[in-house]
């Protein structure tokens, strides 16, 4: 009899913990504003202020196909934060100028606004916690 209730509660238990587990959520980011269809999409998804711009916790490469594309991504609920860069000669890497700027097309989620470097991590952020749409302007 303790074998049959020790099953029961072993099996509670373990469904129970399978209820907790967090389902991903679909990103689908609309990127626009691009201007030539040509080389590669290189989108980095950040999930700290300390990791943003150093240590993404996703990376996706897509090849440029139309001037407007729709990108979907699967995350767990959290604070997020995206780049996105048009890798226009698709190298593999974001190529800059003497100062360090980007010289090829990127955007930012929120549509943060670079000023003197790109933004901070704050307003590029977004709590994700369900499906959700986003659009990312290139420039």
């Amino acid at each position: 009899m303790k074998r049959i209730y020790l099953g029961l509660l072993s099996a509670l238990f373990l469904s129970s913990i399978a209820g907790w587990a967090q389902t991903p959520h679909r990103l689908s980011l609309d990127i626009v504003g691009m201007k030539e269809k040509k080389g590669n999409l290189l989108i980095s998804v950040y999930s700290s202020a300390e990791d943003y711009l150093k240590k993404p916790i996703k990376t996706l490469t897509t090849p440029v196909d139309a001037l407007t594309m729709r990108v979907v991504i699967e995350l767990e609920t959290g604070t997020y934060a995206v780049v996105i860069y048009q890798d226009l000669n698709s190298n593999g890497k974001v190529d800059r100028n003497f100062f360090r700027l980007p010289t090829e097309p990127c955007g930012f989620s929120r549509d943060a606004r670079p000023k003197m470097g790109p933004p901070r991590y704050k307003p590029a952020s977004f709590i994700l916690n369900e499906d959700t749409e986003m659009r990312i302007k290139i420039k």
